[in-house]
């Protein structure tokens, strides 16, 4: 949504058009959780004995995906790329080698959180553990630097704590 960043609209209607298209980007982060928990959640649910080989066809396809974008970004910037691998590897592993490729990793690990979950998934029970993680990955992120944030030491962004929530939704 922020590509043209150095692209002011003046004018006001333009104005409007932009910050709408912002507001309505922004929904679609959440929305791919959801249609994903909605697909490949209710193929886990459905194929109790299949668990682990659906969940490794789906994550195998975002790692696929991830996998491709990391290469073209390297290409495009391999001095970027060499120094977050030595300074941060974890980053570079969860988020690739562009900020924006986080969802990807993310989802792939929900969906092993999900295959792997003990409890009848059709219950509340990873709803809850979404609705946590979420208020976590809140508090140890957006609110960091607020009277409840907490420091936890790693960009909360990065995991499960956006995704399991709209996956379980």
């Amino acid at each position: 949504t922020q590509y043209f960043d150095g692209i002011k609209a003046e004018a006001y209607p333009m104005k409007g058009i932009e910050i709408g298209v912002t507001v309505l980007a922004r929904w679609s982060m959440q929305f791919f959780f959801i249609v994903s928990g909605y697909f490949v959640g209710g193929k886990l649910i459905e194929a109790r004995g299949q668990t682990f080989s659906i969940a490794w066809k789906y994550t195998k396809k975002l790692f696929l995906i991830f996998l491709f974008w990391c290469v073209v970004y390297t290409i495009e910037n391999p001095e970027y790329v060499i120094k977050l691998a030595s300074k941060e590897p974890l980053t570079l592993i969860f988020e690739g080698t562009r900020l924006h490729l986080w969802f990807l990793m993310s989802m792939a690990l929900t969906i092993w959180l999900f295959a792997i979950w003990p409890l009848d998934k059709k219950r509340n029970s990873f709803l809850i553990v979404g609705i946590l993680c979420y208020v976590l990955g809140l508090l140890g992120g957006a609110y960091l630097n607020t009277p409840i944030g907490l420091d936890l030491h790693f960009n909360t962004r990065n995991g499960i704590f956006f995704s399991t929530l709209f996956f379980a939704i």
